[in-house]
C-alpha cells in the first residue's frame, strides 16, 4: 500500500524500524520518534468511503484518556506529492482535527 521500507522517514523525525500489519484501513509500522522515543505510525489511504470512515474514527479516539488506550500523540496529513501538511484541507472529513 504506501511503498515503504525500513529506515524511512514518512513524517519529520520519526524513522521506520517494523512493519506490524496491514488490515482494511491501512499499514502499521514501529517507529522511533524524536529522543529515541518508540512509537506505532498508522497510514490510512483516504481515497476510499472506508478510509476516511477510519480517519474519522481515529479523530474521535485522539480525543479519548483512558488508562486501558495508548493515546493518539499527533495526526499528519499527506498531499498527493506525500508531503507532510501544515493545514487540514477544506473539505477535511473532520476539521476539528489538528494536523502537525
Amino acid at each position: 500500500m504506501s511503498g515503504y521500507r525500513d529506515g524511512d522517514e514518512p513524517v519529520p523525525g520519526y524513522r521506520l524500524v517494523t512493519f506490524l500489519g496491514r488490515g482494511s484501513y491501512g499499514e502499521v509500522w514501529k517507529a522511533t520518534g524524536p529522543g529515541g522515543t518508540e512509537a506505532a505510525l498508522k497510514f490510512i489511504a483516504l481515497d476510499s468511503r472506508q478510509g476516511v470512515k477510519e480517519f474519522r474514527a481515529v479523530g474521535l479516539v485522539k480525543r479519548l484518556r483512558h488508562p486501558n488506550l495508548c493515546p493518539i500523540q499527533a495526526i499528519w496529513l499527506r498531499d498527493p506529492a506525500g508531503n507532510v501538511m501544515t493545514d487540514a484541507p477544506s473539505g477535511d472529513p473532520d476539521e476539528s482535527l489538528t494536523t502537525r
